[in-house]
């Protein structure tokens, strides 16, 4: 399973961006991922430690944002991560609303 930015190995996707919903994040992962079988094989968009995939079995067990939480929990957990913005979160956004293009490409 192809989760990208919702499901990550050990974590999940930021919530604090625009358009994001911890509370539809968690409904995401826990009332679609989650009923997948143990063994199904998760890969993320990235991941900072090295790790390339997981199963939902491990990430149901061991995600320390999801294992034993409910939603309200997690919920107040991603309100209150204080995450710094991205690095070039400008360019970012400028690229991705020129399909991909950036502002230098284009001049």
């Amino acid at each position: 399973m192809f989760t990208g930015d919702l499901l990550l190995i050990r974590g999940t996707g930021r919530t604090d961006l625009r358009g994001g919903d911890p509370q539809q994040s968690y409904r995401s992962i826990v009332d679609r991922l989650f009923t997948l079988p143990d063994e199904t094989h998760v890969y993320p968009a990235h991941d900072y430690r090295g790790c390339t995939s997981s199963t939902i079995g491990e990430e149901r067990r061991y995600n320390p944002r999801l294992a034993n939480h409910d939603e309200s929990t997690y919920v107040d957990l991603m309100r209150n991560l204080k995450l710094s913005p991205p690095m070039q979160m400008d360019v970012a956004v400028a690229a991705n609303l020129a399909c991909g293009e950036s502002v230098k490409e284009r001049q």
